[in-house]
């Protein structure tokens, strides 16, 4: 039997719940109308229970994640008594509360932000963690529905970083915006479907360029500064290859380590006021919240830079052959099963067919941005021979 039969929601005991707890739907938990009438379908138990006008009316505050005080509120505000919600729901196992571990958080703050077509929710405990952390993915905050939480514990030393219902683990405060771009950036690539590119993704005329390089090469330095030279700069990390080659960018904040703060500092001023966090292996870094789409479309690629920078070398490109790009392509790449399958090859043969590619060796930035410029306009409509 595919679903037991439709069941009324209970009625069980109050249900205590602190005012600080955050209610989410449980997971998979969908509200639909049959013939007029609202049931909510709860996954774990396979089961259809038929819900009153209320909790349908109540229901999308919920699926944004609501805290208990006011989920009461707004069911006082349509004549309804929420604590019948906090009696019936979690009986039938349509709703969670925001928790670390098996223990409900006592929630002050929280925002909602979509990348990679997943509404995920960032929940803080207290308010110096979301001073510190809220900025950095400012960018993209959205009202769609969390499907996945994450909860930010605060605590003297520093913040406990959580998906919830999970256990939380510890960082010190220095290491707390990494510790959370990690956390987003893993549950990002899982909701990635096919092959993820370590390169830059900037836009222009409608077209794709790819920035490649390796760490210390400058891609991120060299792509923020392009920014301010006729790009829209759409990620500068991360993007998701497409099936019929285009690349589709992974928005995440702009990491730029200390060396390249006093290179930026007249286009980021706050960069030299700012103090830096600490990753894990040690660089000094702060992030910049993108000016861009928080959701980039898919755009065909018309060419892709592979970074070399060696000191006080003069600005230069070279032919960069298909295998050469490819391998240097394949070598940053990422799936979630860890292998290229038939249909990423495809895709990445589709994406390498339709571009060009060189190589930019160089030391001084302002040489480098001219000389992505030149290639720009020569892979343009009007295309010459690249060197």
């Amino acid at each position: 039997m595919l679903c037991a039969a439709v069941q009324p929601a209970s009625k069980s005991g109050a249900f205590f719940s602190d005012p600080d707890y955050v209610i989410v739907p449980a997971k998979g938990v969908r509200l639909a109308r049959i013939k007029g009438t609202p049931y909510l379908f709860v996954p774990e138990r396979q089961n259809l229970f038929g819900v009153g006008p209320q909790v349908e009316r109540l229901w999308p505050l919920i699926e944004r994640g609501i805290g208990v005080e006011e989920l009461a509120e707004e069911a006082d505000a349509i004549g309804y008594d929420a604590q019948a919600i906090l009696d019936d729901l979690p009986e039938i196992g349509a709703i969670d509360f925001i928790s670390v571990g098996k223990s409900p958080a006592r929630i002050t703050s929280r925002t909602n932000i979509s990348i990679c077509g997943v509404g995920l929710g960032i929940h803080f405990t207290g308010d110096r963690a979301h001073r510190m952390l809220r900025g950095l993915f400012s960018h993209l905050e959205t009202q769609v529905p969390a499907q996945k939480h994450i909860i930010v514990t605060e605590h003297e030393n520093g913040v406990g970083i959580a998906r919830s219902g999970e256990d939380s683990h510890e960082f010190s405060w220095t290491e707390a915006g990494p510790g959370l771009k990690s956390a987003i950036t893993e549950l990002a690539l899982r909701a990635t479907e096919g092959v993820t590119l370590h390169v830059a993704t900037l836009h222009r005329d409608g077209e794709a360029l790819l920035i490649v390089g390796p760490p210390g090469a400058g891609k991120s330095t060299l792509s923020v500064t392009l920014a301010s030279h006729g790009f829209d700069l759409l990620g500068d990390d991360l993007a998701a290859l497409q099936s019929d080659g285009t690349v589709r960018a992974i928005p995440l904040p702009i990491t730029l380590k200390d060396g390249a703060w006093p290179i930026l500092a007249h286009l980021h001023p706050d960069l030299q006021e700012d103090v830096g966090f600490v990753r894990h292996d040690q660089m000094c870094v702060q992030y910049l919240p993108l000016v861009s789409s928080a959701d980039p479309q898919p755009l065909r690629v018309r060419c892709a830079v592979v970074l070399n920078r060696e000191t006080n070398a003069p600005a230069q490109l070279e032919p960069l052959g298909e295998d050469s790009f490819i391998a240097t392509i394949v070598e940053g790449a990422w799936s979630n099963d860890l292998r290229m399958t038939s249909e990423d090859f495809d895709a990445l043969a589709a994406c390498a067919d339709g571009l060009d590619f060189v190589k930019l060796t160089y030391s001084d930035l302002d040489d480098g941005v001219a000389r992505i410029n030149e290639v720009w306009a020569q892979t343009g409509p009007n295309r010459k021979d690249l060197i």
